[in-house]
């Protein structure tokens, strides 16, 4: 058993991408949580909630780039896919966690990685490739507004009782 758990060790990611990873799946839950609750105001039954549930749950495949790779699709689907606070926490995963493989993949050919991370959505396109630290600011941003949105919401609807 220990000679078979020490293969499988050496195979599997390294450990210290753990807290980045945990980072993310931290802003993940926030950014969700905030934008679930701005569109439960709007709803008033749980029944059409539960119909919106669904369209948006089918939709996020596509709109993560999951099932059709960003970089495939016309300029009109990549802009909608960029307006989703989603798309950005899918790149920070994708970024962790193919950072080595990628590197070795691509070593010395920088403008295939490039095209690769492009066309793959592991970095996305605006002027030009963003970097992490872009897309968590992007991701903070996307929290911060979501929090503002939320709270004039709160503030609306306990003023009007």
């Amino acid at each position: 058993m220990y000679v078979l758990m020490c293969s499988y060790f050496r195979e599997v990611p390294k450990l210290y991408i753990l807290p980045e990873l945990l980072l993310i799946m931290m802003l993940s839950s926030l950014l969700s949580s905030l934008v679930n609750a701005i569109f439960v105001y709007f709803f008033q039954s749980v029944d059409s909630l539960g119909k919106f549930a669904t369209i948006v749950g089918t939709a996020s495949g596509f709109l993560v780039g999951t099932y059709v790779p960003l970089g495939v699709l016309p300029d009109f689907a990549q802009l909608l896919m960029k307006c989703t606070p989603a798309t950005y926490i899918a790149a920070l995963y994708r970024q962790v966690l193919m950072k080595e493989t990628l590197s070795e993949t691509f070593k010395g050919q920088d403008n295939l990685l490039q095209e690769f991370q492009e066309k793959m959505g592991v970095q996305l396109k605006w002027q030009g490739l963003l970097t992490k630290e872009n897309t968590y600011l992007i991701v903070l941003g996307g929290i911060l507004l979501a929090s503002i949105l939320w709270i004039v919401l709160v503030k609306k609807t306990s003023q009007k009782k």
